[in-house]
């Protein structure tokens, strides 16, 4: 039930703050190994970070649109995300990588992790538009 009012709250009226966030990881790697998009209402935040101990970072944010938002909410099928396992396949596995997706919205949190670039079929529309926003944002200087 709460899958439902939740769902449909969402992707319907939009009332309650909805932040998209998409990752990518790699368990053996030297640099900037992980990857953070995170997408809300009225901006959009990547950060990197390097692995181990060292809690070096680089954080770039931008606004974002109204509409643009409106388009990402609209092309993300939260019913289906809400009925996925929270771990698909081998994620990070042999160091292949892994890549996340996560909702949140109120106090609701909801996580998918999966193989990197094994993106789960009825996300490959978001992935292609969160990339996007991605390699623009990648580019600007660390604040």
């Amino acid at each position: 039930m709460l899958l439902l009012l939740l769902t449909s709250g969402v992707a319907s009226s939009c009332k309650t703050p909805v932040i998209i966030s998409h990752g990518t990881s790699f368990g053996h790697c030297v640099g900037y190994c992980n990857k953070e998009l995170l997408i809300s209402a009225k901006k959009v935040t990547y950060v990197q970070k390097k692995n181990g101990n060292n809690t070096e970072e680089r954080i770039c944010t931008q606004p974002l649109s109204k509409e643009i938002y409106k388009q990402v909410l609209s092309q993300f099928d939260f019913k289906s995300f809400y009925l996925l396992d929270s771990v698909i396949g081998c994620p990070d596995c042999a160091d292949g990588g892994a890549e996340w997706m996560e909702v949140k919205s109120g106090k609701n949190i909801k996580r998918v992790t999966f193989e990197f670039n094994k993106v789960p079929v009825q996300f490959q529309v978001s992935i292609a538009q969160i990339r996007k926003l991605e390699a623009r944002i990648a580019e600007c200087k660390s604040e």
